[in-house]
């Protein structure tokens, strides 16, 4: 939740540093009380080097317009929804038949209701009127939906002491209901009546505020954050927004879209078994898209019109989960479990399971979880605050639990969510499901009966994985995401009896949450986690962990998945888009220490670096380590005739140690073709040795 209002909401004026301040929100004209939200401000001077103070305000009081529009809608004979939320009993019996069976064929009720039933079931007391209302208005709904004033735009002269409302009106369509998500004035400095503002859309009011204009353009995403003005120069614009920037030098008639580097946002990953293998995405309002696997994000793309993603949906981007059988059925959506199963060249099918009527609201994680059952793919899994299946590849679905959450709270988005399944790779109908508010639990004979594992486990604390072991029967992992409750540390669990007891792991990662977990299937020591800062591995099932260095930034890792045919680990970060590197030397396990190189270094390649994330030759080297008393060691580079070209010292942590070295120094050296030695000497004396041929 999130309080986006309240009676001290207010604007402070200090003449002297911060020691003294005045209310200027108190002076006329400013909107007060317990719907008054965020305020977003920027301040110019006029022709007379005055100042004058633009606000931006959230109003959350009803709209105006909303009520004329209620009272126009009175007058007509066509239902809708709306008009069930405060019917009593007697206007509800004076509906005419013709008029209720029309409103409940649009509706969309006669597809799982008899119009005659319903009625007589309202008459009779066992339905209320609000029912019909509560049915079709869920969270998402909520957003867009609830009739307020919304973005308002007032100004302040500095010789005046009355605040003017420059809206003219309501600003239809800009912040909706979350006005805190946005709050962004910028007014010019060589034009004090030239101003911008942000919210869904960028508007641009030549005058003021008088009059509006919207300054979005076919290549600007929506959802604006920031809004630069160039000093000098009016037209001059660097914009903000959750898909990248934009910078425009016409005042934002057109743009230049800046997507170098890649800064994708992505909430999920997920790959298929077709070849090249495809990888699939879901992003932080930026929908959901595909590639193949084999394409490397480059700007060549501009010249030739083909991007290697194509989006397959809109929204923001959730689960993923694709049909092995033929790789393009494919089921994803967008918040709150709107779901639709897609294949090309077929109608598309939207799943969203509901409650029934009269029953409360099924709650739906902004993120809901999805899964095709691994045993039988016909077989889908879904979450809300119940656990649903379907049989038919989502036509129909059965709720099969009763809530599996502490019941809910209420705030701006739904609490009390189901946030992860996963289904046992060994067991058909092995069920584990995590929550929002810190519950796990399991189910062994396909949800049709349930036990609380959560004892053990931090408690209230949001579940951000669950995964069962790949190769034994009763083991599950768990990770609890607690920065929401300013919990800060890596919590992450094994139970070895399905969630009887719980045994935390991973003592050794930094301070920082746990997003997600993978269990490789090949080697039943390898395990990867993704925290709110890196990458982990885990070369002995989660004792330890070392950090994945190769290139990838250290940014939140929100999702993985590996491409168990081809070796290849994929991962989804929340800022950064997608990696992949190669973990075929990680599922192959050796006695440390060992190193990893390409077979043959090209002279030619030597000034462009290598990483397994790059999968380019180049001067980087991979080496593992063993575990240590002391914590550091020598790594060495040496010609054919033992000299030492390159030595560096290596400090390390005990357990499992993996670096990449940088063999930058010696581009530009001309180094004959023929072999070269890499030599790493430990804190204890050890020597291990690995020939590299240079052609």
């Amino acid at each position: 939740n999130f309080i986006e209002a309240g009676p001290e909401t207010a604007v402070w004026m200090s003449p002297d540093d911060g020691q003294n301040w005045t209310e200027l929100s108190a002076q006329t004209g400013f909107p007060a009380g317990n719907l008054i939200g965020r305020i977003g401000f920027d301040i110019t001077l006029d022709q007379n080097n005055q100042w004058i103070l633009y606000a931006c305000i959230d109003n959350q009081n009803p709209s105006q317009k909303q009520e004329e529009k209620d009272e126009v809608e009175d007058t007509q004979d066509d239902l809708s929804s709306e008009d069930f939320k405060n019917m009593n009993l007697d206007e509800y019996r004076s509906i005419p038949d013709s008029t209720w069976n029309q409103f409940f064929e649009s509706s969309g009720l006669s597809n799982s209701y008899d119009a005659g039933t319903v009625k007589q079931e309202i008459l009779n007391g066992k339905l209320k009127t609000a029912d019909i209302y509560e049915y079709f208005h869920d969270a998402n709904a909520d957003l867009f939906d609830t009739p307020i004033k919304g973005l308002e735009i007032y100004r302040l002269n500095e010789k005046q002491t009355t605040w003017e409302n420059c809206s003219d009106g309501e600003l239809e369509d800009v912040t909706y209901t979350y006005g805190y998500y946005f709050g962004t004035i910028s007014a010019s400095d060589k034009n004090p009546e030239s101003i911008y503002v942000a919210g869904v859309p960028i508007l641009y009011s030549p005058d003021g505020g008088k009059t509006w204009e919207s300054r979005n353009a076919k290549n600007v995403h929506v959802d604006h954050h920031c809004i630069w003005i160039n000093p000098e120069d009016e037209k001059h614009l660097i914009i903000g927004n959750d898909g990248g920037i934009n910078i425009s030098y016409d005042g934002g008639l057109n743009y230049i879209k800046c997507n170098s580097p890649a800064v994708g946002q992505f909430y999920s990953i997920a790959v298929d078994q077709a070849e090249p293998y495809r990888i699939y995405g879901g992003l932080q309002d930026n929908g959901v898209w595909v590639a193949n696997s084999t394409f490397e994000e480059n700007v060549g793309w501009h010249q030739s019109g083909q991007n290697g993603w194509n989006s397959i949906m809109g929204g923001d981007g959730m689960r993923v989960q694709i049909d092995s059988r033929d790789n393009e059925t494919i089921y994803t959506g967008y918040q709150f479990g709107h779901y639709s199963r897609i294949k090309e060249g077929e109608p598309s099918l939207y799943i969203h399971p509901k409650h029934k009527l009269g029953e409360d609201h099924l709650r739906w994680n902004w993120q809901t979880p999805i899964i095709i059952s691994r045993h039988q793919e016909d077989v889908l899994y879904m979450g809300s605050n119940m656990f649903h299946r379907s049989l038919d590849q989502g036509e129909t679905w059965e709720a099969m639990s009763e809530d599996l959450t502490n019941g809910g709270k209420k705030g701006d988005v739904p609490h009390g969510t189901l946030t992860v399944i996963h289904e046992s790779p060994i067991h058909f109908g092995w069920i584990c499901v995590g929550s929002d508010d810190g519950l796990v639990h399991v189910s062994k004979d396909g949800g049709q009966s349930w036990t609380n594992c959560s004892k053990g486990l931090p408690q209230g604390l949001w579940i951000s994985e669950v995964m069962w072991s790949n190769f034994d029967d009763n083991t599950i992992f768990v990770s609890c995401n607690g920065y929401r409750e300013d919990h800060f540390d890596a919590y992450l669990y094994r139970s070895i009896n399905a969630g009887k007891s719980w045994e935390r792991i991973g003592m050794n990662l930094p301070k920082e949450p746990v997003n997600c977990i993978i269990i490789d299937q090949k080697n039943p020591n390898l395990l990867f986690v993704g925290t709110d800062h890196g990458l982990y591995a885990s070369y002995n099932a989660g004792e330890m962990f070392t950090k994945m260095q190769g290139g990838l930034p250290e940014v939140p890792v929100h999702d993985i998945v590996i491409q168990d045919r081809e070796n290849e680990l994929v991962v989804a970060t929340h800022g950064r888009s997608i990696w992949v590197a190669d973990i075929q030397h990680l599922r192959e396990p050796k006695k440390a220490p060992w190193f990893l190189a390409p077979d043959n270094y090209a002279l030619s390649s030597f000034d462009e670096p290598w990483s397994p994330w790059f999968k380019k030759d180049g001067p980087f080297i991979t080496l593992h380590l063993g575990e240590f008393t002391r914590n550091s060691g020598i790594i060495s580079f040496l010609d054919s005739e033992g000299d030492i070209l390159l030595s560096d010292e290596l400090e390390y942590q005990r357990g499992p140690n993996e670096f990449q070295w940088n063999l930058s120094e010696l581009v530009g050296k001309k180094l004959a073709s023929g072999t070269y030695q890499l030599k790493w000497l430990n804190a204890e004396g050890v020597e291990s040795i690995l020939d590299i041929e240079l052609e």
